[in-house]
């Protein structure tokens, strides 16, 4: 049984379709021309598609436009991408050159400066990016400590899994911290000051600490973390471990001896109030 819509046969309603959508594509009187070309049987096919044919047409420039913007997210990423592969320990970003990501992402290098400005804008961004990446999976390591765990164990688990996995980017992330260029300084230390920030809201609203106590806690706790991550990168699977164990216990230490700082100041406030 052949199918049919409004009695014509669906491989020429689509044929026409087609022909007639892209018309739309150029004008909408290419349509008419089509419509006097089409045997006078389709008319009615036709005429059932002009309204629909009109409004893609009319909505045209915004289709375009959003595909065009697709497309150049697209060559973003993949831009990004191919400055991250080649990251490695030796080979810096200061040391990569234009021309190397641009045939790694697969562009022409005329092509990057649709994107960046220059390699340093480049560099900014993979900074800003991997800082927010981080930071997202520490939320989400926190979101599994309020369901069962350790706060400081999950922490330094989810830390490490992300330097592991991500070894280029913590990388970029050390390097750059103590750079030749102003511009990367700057970009490192506002992640990892966004870092502290959002550690220490997180303690002053689980252990009551006041906000410059939780600052402090939150400066400690990161300054650990990060200098354990950079350790890290270099070690074995059994090392790593031992790291992570180790980095654990220094961490508690901390805590827990701001915790009793804490609590002794609040009892010795109470003796005195009394």
């Amino acid at each position: 049984m052949i199918a049919r819509v409004n009695g014509v046969e669906l491989q020429t309603f689509t044929y026409l379709f087609i022909t007639a959508y892209t018309c739309t594509l150029k004008s909408l009187h290419s349509i008419s021309i089509v419509e006097s070309k089409c045997n006078p049987a389709y008319n009615c096919t036709l005429n059932a598609l002009f309204p629909i044919l009109e409004l893609l047409y009319n909505n045209k420039y915004y289709m375009m436009a959003g595909t065009r913007a697709l497309q150049k997210e697209k060559t973003r990423q993949a831009i990004i991408q191919a400055a991250l592969a080649h990251l490695s320990a030796d080979h810096s970003f200061s040391s990569m050159s234009l021309r190397e990501v641009a045939r790694e992402a697969g562009i022409a290098p005329t092509s990057f400066y649709r994107h960046f400005d220059d390699m340093e804008a480049l560099g900014l961004t993979l900074v800003d990016e991997s800082g927010v990446t981080l930071r997202k999976l520490m939320r989400k390591a926190r979101s599994r400590i309020e369901l069962n765990g350790s706060v400081i164990q999950t922490s330094v688990d989810t830390f490490m899994e992300f330097v592991e996995k991500n070894p280029n980017i913590f990388r970029l992330l050390l390097r750059e911290r103590t750079g030749i260029s102003p511009a990367f300084r700057d970009a490192v230390a506002r992640e990892i000051q966004h870092f502290k920030e959002e550690l220490s809201d997180y303690l002053a609203q689980e252990s009551n600490y006041n906000q410059e106590q939780a600052f402090t806690i939150a400066e400690g706790l990161v300054t650990l973390v990060f200098n354990a991550g950079a350790e890290f990168l270099d070690l074995g699977p059994a090392e790593r471990e031992a790291l992570k164990e180790r980095t654990t216990m220094q961490l508690r230490y901390l805590s827990f001896g701001a915790k009793a700082m804490h609590l002794g100041k609040v009892a010795d406030g109470n003796a005195k109030a009394s």
